[in-house]
């Protein structure tokens, strides 16, 4: 199974709201209910706040979990097109901070951690039914930040 846009059933939310997500930008529990998931490798990814357009002032946060572990990231997008035709999107990340346990409890690669970013991002630009195509490209992605403590404060 690859990620999928889904509106997150209860058990989603349940698990989720153990990790006490917040938005990134006014603090509040986040709460929301849609987010980009692949269920066979229990990765979420979940928009937590800010804006994110190119030449904005502020970056649109995510939570991405893999293996149970929360990381933090700081986007920035342009995208053209519709859910008719297809739509095209250019991210540009600034920032990855990577808990330093995710290394400690799984042997994933630092290009894996990168791969399964790059595919969530791009499924998130996505309709929820998948009835449209999506072409996303990276212009920058930065090196992974390593962290001793969680990224969610």
């Amino acid at each position: 199974m690859s990620y999928k846009k889904e509106t997150m059933s209860e058990k989603d939310k349940e698990y989720l709201g153990k990790f006490g997500f917040h938005n990134y930008i006014t603090r509040e529990l986040l709460s929301c209910n849609i987010c980009t998931i692949d269920r066979d490798n229990k990765c979420y990814l979940l928009c937590a706040g800010g804006d994110g357009t190119y030449g904005a002032d502020m970056a649109m946060y995510y939570y991405f979990i893999i293996n149970n572990v929360p990381l933090l990231l700081e986007t920035f997008k342009k995208g053209k097109g519709n859910y008719f035709i297809g739509i095209s999107c250019t991210w540009k990340i600034t920032r990855i901070i990577v808990p330093k346990r995710l290394k400690a409890i799984s042997e994933i690669s630092n290009e894996e951690i990168i791969e399964k970013i790059k595919k969530a991002l791009t499924a998130s630009c996505m309709p929820i039914d998948g009835s449209c195509s999506v072409d996303a490209s990276f212009e920058y992605i930065p090196p992974i930040l390593f962290s001793d403590g969680e990224v969610v404060r």
